[in-house]
């Protein structure tokens, strides 16, 4: 049995979470006894699936909301401990200060190396608080906007993971030019001359739906990629009292990327089961990036990872090899 498997169940999963309780324990049982109790386990499972398809086949729209906000979903550290090797962090904005909440480097994936700007929601209360639970801050988007020109600099292909609530309200935020630094995003990553893959692996709210301006799309299983976000809208929808099932039922209807006009990029989905990435981690997703004590993966390598370039004895000259050539 796969112990990396979603064992948290919402509220309307709850009848999986029993059923998949009691295969449990006819395993167990059987572990110990000499009885043979394979064939009503097998029966079991069957119908759990058969049960799995018949809920997620009609979910309402909260309740595909709250699956995108999942907190056994993989969050940007896990990918990047598992799909990308050698990530090196980069920090700052050259302007402000270094937004946790935004993290991004230098990494190789598929022998390639790419840069790579992900959102961070963490797990716990010391980590959410560390990355604002995902909620970038002006300088987070203005940080993700100076790796985008350096990417394009040295022609590297650019992946975001996108997994947020949406930018971050806070009054100090609005007076840093929290909506300008969103737009300019959106503006330079239209001309950017190097390919941008986007994938939404949880939420996309507010500030981190800027899918039109990427050059490919992909979408993790039960994700939320909407302009406002859904709990915010839900102030809009039913007078004074807040309505999220009607406020996601509004964000269902929204444009898609494929609707949103010329810039969009290729949008396409990425495989998985129907519960989604929770109940199919990334291999290897328990091995998320250390943190150091200030809060940084700064000067720490993700398993797997690969001496960084840098690092380098005195008088060793630097690796002037060109640049590869981008991909359009």
């Amino acid at each position: 049995m796969n112990q990396n498997i979603s064992r948290t169940f919402l509220d309307f999963e709850r009848p999986i979470g029993e059923l998949m309780a009691k295969i449990d324990e006819l395993r167990m049982l059987s572990n110990k006894s000499d009885i043979n109790i394979s064939a009503e386990i097998n029966r079991m499972e069957d119908e759990a699936r058969n049960l799995t398809t018949r809920i997620f086949s009609k979910l309402t729209p909260w309740q595909k909301t709250l699956l995108s906000r999942h907190p056994d979903r993989p969050y940007s550290t896990d990918y990047l401990g598992s799909v990308f090797t050698g990530f090196r962090e980069l920090h700052g904005d050259r302007h402000f200060g270094d937004d946790k909440a935004i993290l991004g480097g230098l990494a190789t994936i598929d022998g390639r190396e790419v840069m790579v700007i992900c959102q961070e929601k963490g797990r716990g209360t010391r980590e959410r608080v560390l990355y604002n639970f995902g909620m970038p801050r002006p300088e987070g988007y203005r940080k993700a906007l100076r790796l985008m020109k350096l990417a394009e600099k040295f022609r590297l292909p650019i992946v975001t993971l996108i997994d947020t609530p949406g930018a971050y309200p806070g009054k100090e935020a609005e007076e840093r030019g929290q909506s300008e630094a969103i737009a300019r995003n959106l503006k330079e990553m239209v001309a950017l001359r190097t390919p941008v893959v986007s994938v939404v692996i949880g939420e996309g709210g507010s500030g981190g739906a800027s899918l039109p301006s990427t050059t490919a799309i992909r979408i993790a299983p039960n994700p939320l990629p909407d302009l406002p976000s859904t709990t915010g809208s839900s102030l809009h929808c039913n007078g004074p009292q807040p309505d999220l099932d009607c406020a996601a039922q509004r964000h269902e209807t929204m444009p898609t990327p494929h609707q949103t006009g010329p810039f969009c990029g290729r949008r396409s989905p990425v495989p998985s089961s129907l519960r989604g990435s929770r109940a199919e981690p990334p291999k290897h997703a328990d091995t998320r990036p250390p943190l150091h004590p200030n809060g940084s993966t700064h000067g720490q390598h993700v398993p797997g990872s690969t001496k960084h370039r840098e690092s380098r004895g005195p008088g060793t000259k630097r690796d002037h090899r060109s640049p590869s050539p981008a991909r359009h």
